[in-house]
């Protein structure tokens, strides 16, 4: 586990709402294949490669889901079927996951045990980020994917 502080980062991708993690460990690849294959309708991507996962533990309604989204430099002129999110400066516990999406609950567990140890308090209100490495292909039986869990 790593600590990092991150500033202000500003997205624009698909929202996805479902009933069961099962449900999104199922369409989340698949909007990642939409994602894909719309970027060109992103303005002012950073890196039209690199896809980010986005998500609260603890959201209210109007935050519910998970985002597939490119990170931009600002978020203008957004297509239809697009949101754009903006999230504040923050400090992440960072550690990365290698293997299937049905797994990624582990990855998330350990991770939570080692904030613990180094007594730091997650923030489940925050927003969490997943940051899928544009280098590997990403399927439901292989990701690589470092998982950042805001702290203080």
């Amino acid at each position: 586990m790593e600590i990092v502080e991150k500033g202000e980062m500003k997205f624009v991708g698909i929202r996805l709402q479902c009933d069961s993690v099962e449900d999104y460990q199922l369409k989340i690849p698949k909007t990642v294949g939409e994602l894909k294959a719309r970027t060109s309708e992103i303005v002012r991507p950073i890196d039209r490669e690199r896809i980010f996962g986005l998500f609260k533990v603890e959201a209210q309604s109007s935050e519910d889901g998970y985002w597939v989204c490119l990170q931009v430099e600002e978020i203008e002129s957004i297509a239809n079927g697009f949101e754009g999110l903006s999230i504040r400066p923050s400090k992440y516990a960072t550690l990365r996951h290698v293997g299937a999406a049905k797994d990624l609950h582990q990855t998330y567990e350990n991770l939570h045990e080692e904030i613990a140890k180094a007594g730091y308090q997650r923030l489940p209100d925050e927003w969490t980020i997943e940051e899928y490495s544009p280098k590997h292909e990403q399927s439901a039986d292989m990701i690589n994917v470092s998982l950042y869990d805001p702290v203080v």
